[in-house]
């Protein structure tokens, strides 16, 4: 009996791939925001930094969840790479979002920063 090497997510077919690329995303917005009023205790490093590691780690499961997806309607085998083509993209594409709502995030801190010391 062979076993099967590939990691199954069997929970997870349920969720939206593009859903769950979008929650790094969110978190940093709202938790980025919330480390300049001082409303909770981790800083803005940490908030980025967590950000940016569940968003490679949400990608990597959003591709295994399509890969998942289309071998079970493949019967074991894909026949079309386009949807995993484009969950890399959107996966690139938000990374690169993700990114510029940092630096904007810094830029606001500093702005802010600026003006109340005059």
């Amino acid at each position: 009996m062979v076993k099967n090497r590939h990691f199954k997510l069997n929970f997870m077919p349920q969720i939206n791939p593009f859903l769950l690329l979008l929650l790094p995303l969110l978190f940093q917005i709202i938790f980025g925001m919330n480390c300049f009023a001082d409303r909770i205790r981790l800083t803005f490093f940490k908030v980025s930094m967590i950000s940016l590691f569940f968003q490679f780690v949400f990608s990597y499961l959003a591709f295994k969840i399509v890969s998942d997806s289309l071998r079970s309607h493949g019967n074991g085998e894909i026949r079309c790479g386009m949807p995993l083509v484009a969950v890399w993209t959107v996966a690139i594409f938000l990374i690169i979002i993700l990114m510029i709502i940092i630096l904007i995030q810094v830029l606001i801190k500093k702005y802010h920063k600026t003006t109340s010391e005059q």
